[in-house]
């Protein structure tokens, strides 16, 4: 696999992905279940939901009216370089997650500036992350990002998969091998 898109997926794929998330989920016992946008919210409603939570957190990009600026963090993602956004914590939802154990769940796990974002909200917020779950990794970037919050935080995450990134050669795009599986960076 050298690449998934979330939301072009079959109905058939994305049950099983939730399926398998869930199990990973449940096995960090969260109070609650925070969903990254935008794709990472496609797989935590229906995990909170499965392990038989009443409900969920999403996490948004857009600053609704009654926010707080200071449940935000800056982001600029790998899929959307060219824009800065922020990421933010609905003030009404905070409850959800102050000094509580949560899990956060995203689709892929890439660079680490959205995750990252995320957890230093969470921070801000006082949660507790449990786990981080996520179906696939790509590359090994994120874990020097997660690591810079916290030397823990990269040992928190819970991946269905991994994929290596791909550069141009004379043969073709091949895997990079400094992003391979095997090549997993030591704690």
């Amino acid at each position: 696999m050298a690449l998934l898109m979330s939301n072009q997926t079959s109905f058939l794929v994305e049950r099983n992905i939730i399926q398998r998330m869930t199990e990973s989920a449940r096995a960090a016992t969260p109070d609650a279940v925070v969903g990254i946008p935008t794709l990472g919210l496609t797989y935590a409603r229906p995990v909170a939901e499965a392990i038989g939570h009443a409900d969920f957190v999403a996490l948004g990009h857009s600053r609704k009216f009654w926010y707080d600026e200071n449940l935000s963090e800056q982001v600029v993602s790998s899929t959307s370089p060219d824009q800065s956004k922020r990421v933010y914590l609905d003030p009404a939802l905070l409850e959800r997650v102050h000094g509580r154990r949560v899990v956060v769940i995203d689709d892929v796990l890439n660079t680490g500036s959205t995750m990252a974002a995320a957890l230093r909200l969470l921070q801000k917020a006082r949660a507790k992350v449990a786990a981080i779950v996520v179906v696939l990794t790509e590359g090994w970037d994120w874990h020097a990002k997660l690591a810079g919050i916290d030397p823990a935080m990269p040992g928190l995450v819970r991946a269905l998969g991994h994929i290596p990134l791909f550069g141009r050669t004379d043969k073709g795009w091949m895997p990079l091998a400094e992003t391979e599986a095997d090549a997993r960076p030591t704690p």
